[in-house]
């Protein structure tokens, strides 16, 4: 958990403190292990993708975590045997999309799989407005990374592609608030081979309603999965480096203030944390990716388990019936879990 002080308000409740948000230094830095792996292009094969969904996995239950998961619910697997998948995001008819080499996927309720859109600027993450309109990072060479709308069609447009004249490095994740602005992550490339440094150029931004981009943080060492809280109040980021999740308070013009370490990755190992997506359930709970499964976090940041998956999860959002189901794609699978709970209903992610 991130920090253990805990004080009493004018009413006598409980409230857990949080350490401030004090990252180190930023600077070059050699990685080793996972990150120093050469970066894999992620190939999803359409065939792979082409039979109904979904069967259970065997022995795999999610653990019991009062308010999220009842005891001996079991996991289901949509793919386990494909490439990389990310970005996934509930549709109002039901169905979940996601992304993946180029591509994005449908997976109807009736667990069937189809394309979605069939062809895209690289997307990775994904978020929809109020209008429907759904949003994209995408990190392409050509036209280039940016942001955008790449659907419904004949709405696509570039929402941005810079920052103060300058392009942006490799947009990751995304997440539309209530205004029709959007809060996104830059971290730099990944190292390629062993012995190559991170970069320092890793932001987190918010693009205002105007179309205006504003630089929120650039003292994180790869900020990667980005949520808002139900409320709209307090924007999450995961630091995959730092092995923490930062929260913001937010303000009116969505600029960020009191940034602080809000929880802290469970049971990393040499290679780090992992961290990447996150998700947020109507009750206010973080459900982080991470290298060891998704870890669950309550609305005040304590630590209550983690689902472990057959193979790393990259991202995940709610979704289907209710928005009761919690889908999870990564590297090399997709699986979904029912919930005790929901996402939240007034967004797609």
């Amino acid at each position: 958990m991130a920090g253990s002080g805990s004080g009493c308000d004018a009413e006598g409740v409980t409230r857990r403190r949080h350490p401030p948000y004090v990252p180190a230094i930023r600077q070059s830095i050699t990685l080793s292990g996972r990150l120093n792996m050469t970066r894999s292009a992620l190939v999803l094969s359409l065939v792979a993708w082409a039979s109904p969904a979904a069967i259970l996995a065997q022995g795999l239950i999610a653990p019991t975590i009062p308010g999220v998961f009842a005891a001996g619910t079991p996991v289901e697997v949509i793919k386990d045997d494909v490439g990389g998948t990310e970005g996934p995001m509930g549709l109002p008819d039901g169905s979940v999309i996601f992304t993946g080499s180029n591509v994005i996927n449908r997976l109807a309720p009736d667990g069937t799989i189809s394309v979605y859109i069939a062809k895209t600027n690289g997307a990775n993450g994904l978020s929809m407005d109020a209008q429907g309109r759904i949003y994209a990072t995408e990190t392409g060479n050509e036209p280039g990374p940016r942001i955008a709308i790449i659907g419904p069609k004949g709405q696509e447009r570039v929402v941005a592609d810079k920052y103060d004249g300058k392009p942006l490095i490799r947009p990751n994740d995304l997440i539309v608030d209530a205004k029709g602005g959007v809060y996104f992550t830059d971290p730099a490339p990944r190292p390629e081979k062993p012995g190559d440094r991170l970069s320092t150029l890793s932001n987190v931004y918010y693009i205002r309603p105007d179309g205006r981009v504003i630089l929120l943080d650039n003292r994180m060492r790869r900020p990667n999965g980005i949520q808002l809280s139900p409320d709209g109040k307090t924007l999450y980021v995961a630091d995959t480096i730092l092995e923490t999740i930062i929260a913001f308070d937010l303000q009116p013009d969505g600029s960020v203030q009191n940034g602080r370490v809000w929880a802290t990755y469970q049971g990393t190992g040499p290679d780090g944390s992992g961290g990447d997506g996150l998700a947020v359930d109507a009750e206010g709970r973080l459900f982080a990716a991470s290298i060891n499964g998704v870890q669950v976090f309550s609305p005040r940041g304590e630590y209550l388990g983690t689902l472990t998956l057959p193979r790393q999860p990259q991202n995940l959002a709610f979704g289907g019936q209710g928005r009761s189901w919690l889908y999870v794609v990564g590297r090399g699978g997709a699986y979904r879990v029912k919930t005790l709970t929901e996402g939240v209903k007034t967004r797609a992610k």
